[in-house]
């Protein structure tokens, strides 16, 4: 028998905006991709400088997900301008996992 497929755990919205309010610059950053892209910790660990482009409609990010599938997501202006100014070179978040956070850490980030 297979399993079902667990039913969504969104956060509400007032520990969101809990979470948001109490969080430094980064850990702002990891939350609105996950809120406003719907990126997975391990989709937001992964963001690269050269995953944010401007397609026909506006800014869109190449997220790389599990199983190694790449989609692409549209993204609002002021979150493209956000990642850009949080991007030298490199990962947006980088880190020892090669070279980016590893997911479980930017769940940590995320969950204190």
């Amino acid at each position: 028998m297979k399993a079902g497929s667990p039913a969504p755990r969104p956060v509400p919205d007032a520990v969101w905006f809990e979470a948001f309010s109490a969080a430094d610059p980064r850990v702002r950053l990891m939350l609105r991709l996950a809120a406003e892209a719907g990126l997975r910790r391990a989709e937001v660990a992964r963001v690269h400088c050269r995953d944010l482009t401007l397609g026909p409609a506006g800014a869109e990010l190449l997220v790389h997900g599990k199983g190694s599938k790449l989609r692409v997501v549209p993204i609002s202006d002021d979150l493209a301008t956000a990642i850009a100014d949080g991007c030298a070179s490199g990962y947006l978040f980088p880190g020892d996992d090669d070279g980016h956070l590893s997911p479980r850490y930017v769940g940590d980030l995320v969950g204190d």
